[in-house]
């Protein structure tokens, strides 16, 4: 169900841009706007705009914008109606229940779960603390892990009976049915329940948001018909393809360094943290999926994969890669030696050691070959067409063009084949994929220039697109006494100027945030740089005067054509020399005089039509 406007509204009127913002980044006051450095990007000197008054932000650099809910949802990297209730949450404002029945039960469902994770979680880290953890404290502190990090981590310990938590669950009045499906208890035979983890360490699996959807536990003694690890099967709000361990916990590393290492183990993930390095993640022993390159790709594009040198460590990296090219992503790939994990390398060498292990990552092509010369396999002509196909089924999987042709060019000079060959190989292997065929096409194609409007024309409409923004309805009456939206000739500025233009006739008020909102992100960046920057000034006497001299003559030159063809036709052009001689006066009137051409002055018939320009503004 749509949340309802009305809610939306109380939600923004309620989130202060400036208390929000302030909860993420270190932001001043300087002169009526806050500024500070974006989180969205890198940078050392702040671009990053705040407005209370029109409880807007934006960056001047990057280009991101909006309103709170806007804010949140860049941040926090969620969907609309999801930062929606974020800050709904925070500022205790209740949003309707869902329409149907069904839809009610599955949010009940959700929410269900999750309260149930936090519970158990909040358990078993609370029975790691106590005299029954004290093994499993020992054995931690043997690994080497701080206090800090297993905090951070939320780290438990599930303890050795048969229903520890099943008799908390019972205690706390928890929904067993929930705690069933979660994978957390076990129905008997009998009819009752036992505890999934026992004797375990307990590694609470977190969303991007932080809130605990599964666990992966380790085992504390050998025992041989038990798995070293046992993970929360999957369930509604735990899909473990879609999810990165430790990513809660790196994620505004990897922003601020735009960068993200991939290990494979909790332990790995853990250690490395420890160690400061602490934009790792991990992809919990998985298969590598594309859901998890495209969560990787809300926070940055450079990703590191860090894998055992065994053969499972090898064939991992090359599938992983694979998957990283083709969601776009730029990936390097370290191989460590037999003996060391990610946990033993940095233990035994140092956090320093790591860093310069990770400058040494080599790029997916250059991986592939490497161990296919350590393989030998490149000694021969038919090794050589083997690699060749290999890296062609993967380029082939790319979509952008540029790297497309990159890629076609590197596999040519690196296995020596003509590189016209492999871009028939390409082709072949795309044929029934169009996407791919274009894609590849694309490189070699040119669009051409969009016509461009007149600089004074241009700079008149953002002025008045900025005078409308700014001054609320009262600024609106003026404009709109003199102009229309469709006397504006840039498209993405008319469109703006019409939903203003709805608003001030139907008499109800607007701020830039309802405007930004209201449009596609292209134009919410031109919008709200437009509306941030204090050092734009017009005035919107000489704005509206710029369009409508420009419109005059337009009209006029192309009136004195008309007359001209009919003149060699022998008509009467009697009535048109009237209106030219009325043109001729109000550009007159209008360059000396400044005297300005209302609404009503101008009949619907004789105004002019232009063909709208598609340059953005």
């Amino acid at each position: 169900m749509k949340i309802p406007q009305s809610k939306i509204d109380e939600i923004k009127q309620a989130a202060d841009i400036v208390e929000v913002v302030s909860q993420y980044v270190a932001i001043k006051l300087r002169g009526r706007n806050y500024v500070g450095l974006c989180p969205f990007h890198n940078e050392k000197t702040p671009s990053f705009t705040v407005s209370p008054d029109k409880q807007i932000f934006y960056c001047f650099g990057c280009s991101v914008g909006g309103d709170a809910i806007a804010f949140i949802k860049n941040y926090e990297k969620i969907n609309y109606p999801e930062a929606i209730r974020f800050l709904a949450d925070r500022y205790n404002i209740e949003l309707p229940r869902f329409a149907s029945d069904e839809d009610e039960k599955d949010k009940s469902e959700i929410e269900t779960l999750f309260y149930v994770h936090k519970a158990a979680a909040r358990f078993f880290y609370d029975q790691l603390q106590s005299s029954v953890g004290t093994i499993a404290r020992e054995y931690l502190n043997q690994r080497g892990f701080s206090e800090p990090v297993l905090k951070s981590f939320g780290v438990g310990y599930a303890p050795d009976t048969w229903d520890s938590l099943f008799t908390f669950a019972k205690s706390q009045s928890l929904d067993m049915p929930s705690l069933e499906k979660a994978g957390l208890i076990m129905k008997k035979n009998d009819g009752g329940y036992y505890d999934r983890f026992r004797h375990r360490i307990m590694f609470p699996i977190f969303s991007a948001t932080g809130r605990v959807m599964a666990f992966g536990g380790r085992i504390l003694r050998q025992e041989p018909t038990s798995p070293k690890y046992v993970n929360s099967p999957e369930h509604p709000i735990y899909q473990k393809g879609k999810v990165l361990y430790g990513l809660f916990q790196a994620k505004e590393t990897i922003r601020k360094q735009d960068e993200i290492i991939i290990v494979e183990g909790y332990a790995d993930c853990m250690s490395l943290h420890q160690f400061g390095i602490t934009n790792a993640a991990a992809s919990s022993g998985t298969a590598f999926t594309m859901d998890q390159a495209n969560l990787i790709k809300r926070y940055t594009q450079n990703v590191t994969l860090i894998y055992d040198g065994d053969d499972a460590g090898i064939h991992a990296a090359e599938r992983g890669g694979a998957i990283m090219l083709q969601a776009g992503l730029e990936v390097k790939i370290v191989v460590l030696s037999k003996e060391h994990d990610p946990d033993t390398f940095v233990r035994a060498k140092g956090a320093e050691a790591f860093r310069e292990l990770i400058k040494q990552g080599k790029q997916y092509i250059d991986f592939r070959i490497e161990q296919w010369h350590k393989d030998k396999k490149l000694d021969t002509v038919n090794g050589r067409t083997f690699a060749a196909r290999e890296l062609i089924n993967v380029t082939a999987n790319i979509r952008d063009p540029i790297k497309v042709s990159l890629f076609a060019s590197e596999i040519a000079e690196k296995l020596r084949v003509n590189e016209s060959l492999i871009y028939q190989e390409l082709k072949k292997v795309s044929k029934g994929h169009d996407s791919l065929r274009s894609a590849i096409t694309t490189a070699h194609t040119k669009s051409p220039d969009r016509e461009k409007l007149p600089v004074n024309i241009i700079r008149a409409e953002r002025g008045l697109l900025k005078l409308l923004l700014d001054g609320g309805l009262p600024g609106a009456e003026k404009i709109f006494s003199f102009l229309r939206p469709d006397d504006f000739q840039n498209s993405a500025i008319q469109k703006v100027v019409q939903f203003i233009y709805t608003q001030w006739n139907l008499n109800e008020s607007y701020s830039e945030s309802d405007v930004v909102n209201s449009f596609p992100e292209d134009i919410q960046k031109a919008i709200l740089r437009l509306s941030m920057d204090e050092l734009l000034e017009f005035d919107m006497h000489d704005c509206v005067a710029t369009i409508q001299y420009a419109q005059l003559e337009t009209k006029l030159t192309a009136l004195r054509e008309t007359i001209k063809t009919m003149e060699e036709q022998n008509e009467d052009t009697t009535q048109l020399e009237e209106v030219s001689s009325l043109l001729i006066k109000q550009i007159f009137n209008l360059k000396t005089k400044k005297q300005l051409i209302t609404v009503r002055d101008t009949p619907a018939q004789e105004r002019i039509t232009f063909e709208h320009s598609h340059t953005p503004f």
